[in-house]
């Protein structure tokens, strides 16, 4: 049998051997539905994947929830949020700003102390967590020096995360 991996809000980046899956009737993608209330039964996928999804949905801890509740014992969640310690966030921020990309729509974001206590109440385990840079971003004069002495908690712009059911 073929793994079940399902891209959830995959907009405009749907992907091969992926079940796409998007809110909105866009070219490429396989199904409509929200990630709120998946049309599957439990456990019937191997990964659910959601890459810069979260932050724009209204209530994100009911789709976590729909994410585990279609997932297998032995699956994984793979979701990817914006960093909010990234510089130029931190950095606008100190400044009384607010770094958003124009036409951004984001309604929520987490540091990780937020979104380890989010996953707890799921019974969501990170596995792994890495800082990097999903996809291109408007570039800074100073990126080429920024990269090469800040830590990538301060310079990469997304988090990616890795779950497992507890």
């Amino acid at each position: 049998m073929a793994d079940i991996i399902l891209n959830i809000g995959s907009g405009n980046r749907a992907e091969q051997n992926q079940l796409n899956i998007d809110i909105h009737p866009i070219k490429d993608i396989d199904l409509i539905a929200d990630a709120h209330h998946l049309p599957f039964t439990d456990g019937c996928a191997n990964r659910v994947e959601a890459h810069c999804v979260l932050e724009h949905l209204e209530n994100p801890y009911r789709a976590l929830i729909e994410f585990r509740r279609v997932l297998n014992d032995g699956g994984e969640i793979r979701l990817t949020l914006p960093n909010p310690c990234e510089w130029r966030r931190t950095l606008g921020g100190l400044r009384g700003e607010t770094y958003v990309e124009k036409g951004c729509d984001h309604k929520q974001c987490w540091d990780l102390a937020e979104m380890c206590n989010l996953l707890s109440q799921l019974d969501l385990q990170i596995v792994k967590r890495q800082f990097t840079e999903r996809y291109r971003r408007r570039k800074h004069r100073m990126d080429w020096l920024l990269r090469r002495v800040l830590p990538p908690i301060l310079f990469m712009p997304h988090t990616e995360y890795c779950l497992k059911k507890v």
